[in-house]
């Protein structure tokens, strides 16, 4: 019964689809500054990451059980954290 409601005359639309299966959440505060028309992908699928703690960070990966060496790759001095890398980080500051 649900397939048949995302068919309509012209066969199966992606669009119905999408709509059917995606959830719906309020817009965040942050939405236009990631996702604007002129947008570079690359950049605005880093933000989106950076916003939600999300990259894949030496602290991140040892939580999930990935073996991997603790400090920051940058600097060598500290744990590299999403906050350690985009504030804390002497090399990132010189830059």
């Amino acid at each position: 019964m649900f397939v048949q409601s995302l068919l309509p005359l012209g066969g199966l639309k992606i669009g119905n689809v999408w709509t059917a299966i995606r959830i719906v959440n309020e817009e965040v505060m942050w939405h236009k500054i990631v996702w604007f028309s002129m947008r570079v992908s690359k950049h605005s699928l880093l933000a989106w990451m950076s916003i939600l703690n999300r990259l894949p960070t030496s602290d991140r990966m040892q939580r999930m059980g990935i073996r991997i060496a603790n400090c920051c790759l940058l600097c060598g001095s500290d744990q590299e954290t999403r906050n350690h890398l985009f504030v804390e980080c002497s090399y990132s500051k010189q830059v």
